[in-house]
């Protein structure tokens, strides 16, 4: 009888585990076109910033908020764009805001199901907001998601790239359709 009391409560913390684990998910979506990513453990999404700056979401740390958070992770996304497109906007619109600003390569990651996906760092000496940056780009037919790490520090920034790129390997896209009725 313990035998059994024991089995079912090892399947009982294994499946809460488990459930903990798909909890910490995202399902990003803009109209038809949607993408799910797994959340980095410490993490949490603040849907008022989100909506208040246009983004798809917006991650903040644990026991931070907005005004507070040395670093925070969005997604958003460029309708009607070719990858290559979306990639030379943001190069152009971080160069206006600093005309010094140190753009690397690309890099790129491959998640397990074979998407490629690259991403740009940006690093500025004057930028007080965003002043180092990771952008990924994911081209899904007509749209170029983009999800970025931002960071107040060089330090905190480098701290938290590997976290960003093992969240990126999770990308995966989502064949759910939001409409409006379901928002």
């Amino acid at each position: 009888m313990i035998k059994c009391i024991v089995l079912v409560l090892a399947l009982f913390v294994q499946s809460s585990a488990f459930c903990q684990e798909l909890d910490r998910s995202i399902l990003g979506y803009e109209d038809d076109k949607s993408f799910w990513l797994n959340i980095p453990g410490g993490w949490n999404q603040d849907s008022d910033i989100a909506n208040r700056f246009g983004t798809i979401f917006f991650l903040i740390p644990e026991g931070h908020d907005f005004n507070s958070a040395p670093t925070v992770i969005y997604a958003s996304l460029y309708k009607d764009k070719k990858l290559k497109d979306a990639v030379s906007l943001d190069k152009k619109k971080f160069s206006q805001k600093d005309p010094e600003i140190a753009i690397s390569e690309e890099y790129k990651i491959k998640t397990p199901k074979g998407k490629e996906i690259i991403y740009l760092v940006f690093k500025s000496k004057i930028l007080k907001s965003q002043p180092y940056e990771a952008i990924a780009y994911i081209e899904e037919d007509g749209v170029v998601f983009t999800i970025a790490l931002s960071a107040l520090t060089e330090k905190v920034f480098q701290e938290m790239l590997p976290t960003y790129k093992k969240m990126l390997e999770s990308y995966d896209v989502s064949e759910l359709k939001v409409t409006d009725k379901m928002k």
